[in-house]
């Protein structure tokens, strides 16, 4: 049963830049992934069934959680019926600002791109990120990161030293 880090993360700075035609805020913001976070089980199925459990009270564990709409999307994207078994360790307190569904989801799509062997690369699930949520992608990078738009754009800090 693979098991996966999904950090939480805190916004260093941040800047409201305006507001999009879609009501969204323009936003620039360094950001940082945290050690602490959540924790998440994945074991394979030999079906295509999605299951999540998770005790935490505040999380829903049925079609509307992140996690489970990352596991759809993927296998859409990829053309494949898997099935797998995830149970969230939620140390992330729901709404919080910190991230936890954008950085569950994002956890979730890195590990079943490796755990089902789609072979995706990091721009496919980046993109299939950008459409879950405003956060999601910046889980995928980190663990500094400056972030534009929406918070779609992600830019991770090293690549300004690299460059």
């Amino acid at each position: 049963m693979p098991t996966r880090h999904s950090p939480a993360k805190i916004n260093l700075t941040l800047a409201v830049l305006g507001t999009r035609p879609d009501g969204f805020h323009v936003l620039e913001s360094l950001v940082a992934l945290l050690e602490f976070g959540d924790t998440i089980d994945f074991t394979p199925r030999t079906d295509d069934q999605l299951d999540l459990a998770c005790p935490h009270p505040d999380v829903p564990a049925d079609g509307s959680n992140l996690i489970l709409r990352a596991a759809e999307r993927l296998r859409e994207v990829a053309g494949r019926q898997c099935g797998v078994d995830i149970k969230l360790d939620k140390r992330i307190p729901p709404g919080s600002g910190l991230g936890g569904g954008s950085s569950n989801a994002a956890t979730t799509l890195a590990a079943l791109n490796e755990i089902w062997e789609l072979g995706l690369s990091s721009e496919q699930l980046s993109g299939i990120a950008a459409e879950l949520g405003s956060d999601v992608p910046l889980f995928l990078r980190g663990p500094l990161s400056i972030i534009r738009g929406r918070g779609e754009m992600v830019q991770p800090v090293r690549q300004l030293f690299d460059a």
